[in-house]
């Protein structure tokens, strides 16, 4: 590993951590030679303040780097690397990395929070939702993308795209891991499991599909829409899959044996969106007919339905404590509803286009949303300020999610 110099003397790694093998890497042209100890300083991207001064190995990798400048700088939450524009990202060595003695490395503080986009511009992007800059590209897919989504350890990230695919990412360096493949239509979400093995998808194809994460097999594949299915989520325990559809509703599915449980009838339109709560016992529907409704999943009756969007609803999601809502419409609005009573809280405006989805931040203080005027934007729950407004995609942004809290996605 690198060897960060500390002014107290002390020196990453640890005493007793060995050094790892490190399979070796072609290197860059005028890149040093793999034996030579180069000198960096880390600093602070933001504020310029020296960070610390890191010793290391050409022949050492990125990712040791990143390792030994948060040990040195006392970070204990995710941080990106740059060097000038550019990201510093993966696990390459320093030589093939094109770094050179003395280069000046700058550091992003992410906090706990990454957010996560999908783009019909067919990228996927990473983002530091205290700064908004963007720390990586996922980049691969051959069409739009549809949904992005976290694993539950933040280490992974799942995509799907409507070149009939959804993929599997590394949180940290952005490549690729795995590709599923097995869908006759596009690939409208992709989801992990509670437990992080295995990935949902919804298809146009009217099908649902179970996969292996480590595998990349279908397990199954869930039959009975009548129309294409936009969405799938798991209950927390993972023992339940709610999917929903074209067809006008949502369908519960045991995740063990892939039978339909229950479906949920009761809209008027199509329904574009289903979640859980945290508790598992209520589920979330948004739909075409300019309605959410929360249903309990014990009757499977409608115990509350959500009115005061001027246009369809694209999604409806709970807060992590269940007690809110928060729902996306064509009207170019979000709103946060308290989700026992159906009261219209906030109302959410500053969008130019419709929003495609919303999600809330995993400590609930804020709620990201997706919207086809090529912008994610933070917001503030308490007030309903807009915090912050990402920009970047060359086209609409189709779905936003954060990363699990406390999780680091740099290592």
């Amino acid at each position: 590993l690198a060897q960060a110099l500390l002014p107290n003397g002390l020196s990453w790694p640890p005493k007793g951590v060995s050094r790892p093998l490190i399979s070796p890497s072609s290197t860059l042209r005028m890149a040093p030679a793999p034996d030579h100890l180069l000198s960096f300083t880390a600093r602070a991207a933001l504020s310029g303040k020296l960070l610390a001064t890191i010793k290391a190995s050409a022949s050492d990798s990125l990712s040791s780097l990143r390792q030994a400048i948060a040990f040195a700088s006392g970070e204990s939450g995710p941080i990106r690397t740059l060097q000038g524009q550019r990201v510093l990202a993966g696990s390459c060595t320093l030589a093939a990395a094109g770094l050179i003695d003395g280069s000046i490395i700058d550091v992003v503080r992410c906090g706990s929070h990454v957010l996560a986009t999908a783009s019909t511009d067919k990228i996927a992007k990473l983002w530091c939702a205290d700064s908004g800059d963007c720390l990586l590209n996922l980049e691969g897919h051959t069409d739009q993308v549809m949904s992005v989504a976290f694993s539950p350890d933040g280490q992974l990230v799942a995509t799907a795209s409507t070149d009939r695919t959804a993929k599997i990412w590394c949180g940290d360096s952005g490549e690729c891991l795995l590709t599923l493949v097995g869908h006759a239509s596009p690939v409208y979400t992709a989801v992990f499991s509670p437990d992080g093995k295995r990935v949902a998808t919804a298809s146009h194809d009217r099908t649902l599909k179970m996969w292996n994460i480590v595998s990349g097999y279908c397990i199954m594949t869930l039959t009975g829409h009548g129309r294409q299915v936009h969405t799938a989520a798991f209950s927390p325990d993972g023992r339940t899959l709610v999917s929903c559809s074209d067809d006008c509703s949502a369908r519960l599915w045991d995740t063990q044996t892939g039978k339909n449980e229950r479906v949920l009838l009761g809209h008027s339109g199509a329904v574009y969106s289903a979640a859980f709560d945290p508790g598992g016992l209520r589920v979330v529907t948004a739909s075409l007919d300019g309605t959410a409704r929360i249903w309990n999943m014990i009757t499977g009756d409608c115990e509350l339905t959500l009115h005061g969007h001027t246009d369809w609803l694209r999604s409806a999601a709970f807060s992590p404590d269940g007690q809110m809502v928060v729902t996306t419409s064509g009207d170019c609005t979000a709103k946060l509803w308290n989700s026992m009573s159906g009261e219209c809280m906030k109302t959410l405006t500053g969008h130019d286009d419709w929003l495609r989805v919303a999600t809330f931040s995993p400590n609930a203080t804020r709620v990201a949303t997706a919207s086809k005027d090529g912008t994610a934007k933070l917001w503030s729950v308490c007030t309903g300020e807009c915090l912050l407004t990402l920009t970047g995609h060359k086209s609409w942004v189709r779905s936003v999610s954060f990363a699990p809290d406390g999780r680091l996605l740099a290592r």
